[in-house]
């Protein structure tokens, strides 16, 4: 490690070298759990490493300087550290860059490209980031593990840029780099790589892969970092990947453990809490829940934070309509909207959420209210995280079932505007191509249904895969559609291949597996293929008796079966009249 030190030219500590090996950065790195990202169980990826930089800046901050570290003490100088990391995505960086850059060679400095580099993680500057790493790169020799922080820096970049194969391509880059050096330093970076790999899973949705990478990677820096306040970003991150899975027992427990390696009092410690609050909320244990996010909220309070209390208490709202106590929720809601202090999106997604408990109440002139309310604050500020996103969704289908089916589509549009920005939301996105469509049929527009809806179909296909549950539903109503067109033979194939897909994901007695075949018998009906009609209402009546139907329904079945039969005998005879004639 002392090596390591004495090559940087700068008198570094080893453990100054380590700090910097342990520099995450694959996000703009917010220090306190404020606005959502997602709802609870999608797994945001947007705080990747915000206590294991906070560490690194604190280091940075308490260690020799070089000249970058002292301009940007100096931009930050009146701000205590315990706020250092946010108050940092608000500084120019662009005098210290500008300053580092006209040294003259002998001058240039890897660390202060990398730290600098580093300083824009905070601020979510993937082009800066990977102006800095390329600039560090120049200035080490190739294969070393200099070279592989360059490496790291880069990928910080591209995960920024959500070009999630590239940032992958560099991580995998430093793992050969370092496969055979059994240097500390090096082991603790192959440590930190591979947790970072099972970030990059997280964010593409690939949670079964990420999940023993996370639990062996942890194994890995235990033996090597002594320093729990370290380990909590991995926990809460293990935690995250758990809870997409839904495995919500042993997600508490990595909570608790990022809990427990948390300092009291601190930014760590609400995010722990929030993120445990999300997971009694998955375990329907919604009291704990409750008490979990009263706590992250005095948290907030207490470091001067008033605009994420008021962020918090969106989320006690939800908590508190899922315990079907509106009255609370309407509590918190109003004290959010009558703050003066709260304005933009919070303020909009209040009165969504306010909408939402007037639907379940049945007031729907005071949830037209709210929602027209939401839609126009959220329009004016352009939000675009996938927040917002949900929220135009939402507000949509509020629309929708008014039958404003202009606004509703205008709103769904809105939705896919942010929607396509997040690799993760692929399947958000086409479910709203599938509402789109599913509306445009009801306007009884069905060209267009079939176009929106066969856009919601190949995004399934070319990112997820042919067999996706949610393609089955989409299948279904396109052949709807196609059957308005008279596309007979295209009707009855998507009706076909909607039925299998259910089948395989949902079973044969599925409402959609039903709805299928019952598409089906009417397609084959329309091309006078009576044996496929009647053996698909066949299903469809031996279904409903074993189910025990309503009489009536049943019986309409029935009824629509024997004249299939009755068709196929009189067409048979009409057949053989013919061959005799």
């Amino acid at each position: 490690m002392a090596a390591l030190a004495r090559a940087l030219g700068r008198g570094r500590s080893g453990g100054t070298m380590r700090a910097i090996a342990r520099g995450r950065g694959f996000s703009s790195a917010q220090s306190f759990p404020s606005e959502p990202e997602s709802s609870p169980g999608t797994g945001s990826s947007k705080n990747i490493g915000s206590s294991r930089l906070w560490k690194w800046m604190k280091n940075l901050l308490e260690c020799p300087e070089t000249d970058v570290e002292t301009l940007a003490k100096r931009k930050i100088l009146n701000v205590r550290k315990g706020e250092t990391l946010s108050k940092i995505r608000f500084v120019d960086l662009n005098e210290c860059l500008e300053m580092v850059d006209s040294a003259k060679d002998e001058e240039k400095s890897f660390q202060d490209f990398f730290c600098l580099g580093k300083l824009y993680t905070i601020q979510g500057s993937a082009d800066k980031v990977l102006l800095c790493a390329e600039k560090a790169a120049k200035l080490v020799p190739q294969g070393s593990v200099f070279h592989a922080l360059c490496l790291h820096l880069e990928a910080d970049g591209f995960f920024l840029s959500k070009d999630y194969a590239k940032c992958m391509q560099k991580l995998k880059l430093v793992l050969e780099l370092l496969d055979k050096d059994e240097d500390e330093t090096a082991e603790l970076i192959r440590a930190e790589t591979e947790i970072r790999v099972a970030e990059v899973l997280v964010a593409t949705r690939k949670f079964q892969e990420a999940l023993p990478l996370f639990l062996s990677s942890i194994a890995k820096k235990e033996k090597l970092c002594d320093d729990k306040r370290a380990f909590v970003d991995d926990y809460i991150h293990t935690a995250e990947a758990l809870v997409e899975l839904g495995r919500y027992p042993e997600a508490a427990e990595q909570c608790r453990k990022a809990l427990d390696s948390a300092e009291d009092g601190t930014f760590d410690e609400a995010r722990s809490r929030r993120l445990l609050g999300v997971v009694y909320r998955g375990l329907k244990q919604l009291p704990k829940s409750i008490e979990e996010l009263k706590v992250v909220k005095e948290l907030a309070l207490k470091h001067g934070r008033n605009e994420d209390a008021r962020w918090i208490e969106l989320e006690l709202a939800q908590c508190y309509m899922d315990s079907e106590k509106y009255e609370e929720a309407k509590e918190v809601l109003n004290a959010v909207l009558d703050d003066e202090e709260v304005r933009g999106r919070l303020k909009g997604f209040a009165h969504a959420c306010f909408a939402r408990i007037c639907v379940l109440e049945n007031e729907a002139d005071e949830a037209i209210a709210h929602t027209e309310e939401a839609s126009m604050i959220l329009r004016k500020n352009k939000g675009v995280t996938l927040k917002d996103a949900e929220t135009f969704a939402e507000l949509a289908t509020f629309f929708e079932a008014v039958k404003d089916y202009d606004s509703a589509i205008d709103h769904f549009e809105e939705a896919q505007r942010i929607y396509v920005n997040f690799p993760e939301a692929v399947t958000s996105l086409a479910e709203t191509y599938a509402r789109v469509g599913h509306i445009y049929l009801v306007m009884e527009k069905s060209e267009t249904a079939v176009s929106i809806l066969g856009r919601g179909v190949k995004l399934i296909e070319d990112k997820i895969g042919i067999d996706h549950p949610d393609l089955g539903d989409m299948l279904n109503t396109m052949g709807v559609a196609n059957l308005g067109l008279k596309n007979l033979v295209l009707a009855s194939g998507q009706f076909e291949r909607a039925k299998v897909i259910s089948v395989k994901h949902f079973g044969t007695g599925h409402p959609n597996t039903v709805a299928a075949t019952i598409n089906m018998v009417t397609a084959y009906s329309s091309l006078n293929r009576w044996d496929k009609a009647i053996k698909c209402q066949t299903e469809v009546v031996k279904h409903l008796e074993e189910q025990k139907a309503q009489p009536e329904v049943l019986e309409k079945h029935r009824d629509t079966l024997q004249k299939l039969q009755l068709i196929q005998e009189n067409a048979a005879t009409v057949a053989h009249s013919a061959g005799i004639s």
